[in-house]
């Protein structure tokens, strides 16, 4: 109906990777910032669990293709989601050190956010601000032998 497929080979790609790291350090974070009632740390590792959470279903569900036909400027506004979360993580991280490292915990989870953020803005940029996903149907029937007997990129 919609062309929507299962892609989990997209786990698999470096991209993926990046992405499930934010989910999982954004969760371990905000349950964790759940119990010592530190505000600005819950919104940011809630606010990167959900939203990289629904990025990476859209990637995983080949949902990305279709957004990014309905709305052209979706690479880039991920972009901007990726800058602004980075420089508030860092921001965050600026403040524990400001306090003398309240918590090791959260620096270990923010410099670890931090560095999945920063991977997935690297990536996102070199691919032109697109996720990529898997290929449709009729790029598949598509195909054509190259001169090496086996088949060309997509």
């Amino acid at each position: 109906m919609l062309g929507l497929a299962w892609d989990p080979g997209y786990l698999r790609s470096f991209k993926g990777i990046a992405m499930l790291a934010q989910i999982l350090v954004g969760g371990i974070g905000g349950i964790i910032s759940l119990v010592t009632g530190a505000v600005f740390e819950q919104f940011i590792f809630w606010s990167v669990f959900c939203i990289t959470g629904l990025l990476l279903f859209a990637a995983l569900t080949n949902l990305t293709n279709i957004l990014e036909a309905k709305i052209p400027y979706f690479g880039k506004l991920r972009l901007y989601y990726l800058l602004v979360w980075i420089v508030l993580t860092a921001i965050c991280l600026i403040i524990e050190f400001i306090t003398f490292f309240v918590s090791i915990v959260y620096v270990i989870l923010n410099i670890g956010l931090l560095i999945a953020l920063v991977i997935d803005l690297v990536i996102t940029w070199r691919t032109g601000g697109t996720i990529v996903t898997m290929a449709t149907s009729s790029s598949v029937e598509n195909l054509e032998p190259d001169n090496h007997g086996g088949y060309g990129t997509i």
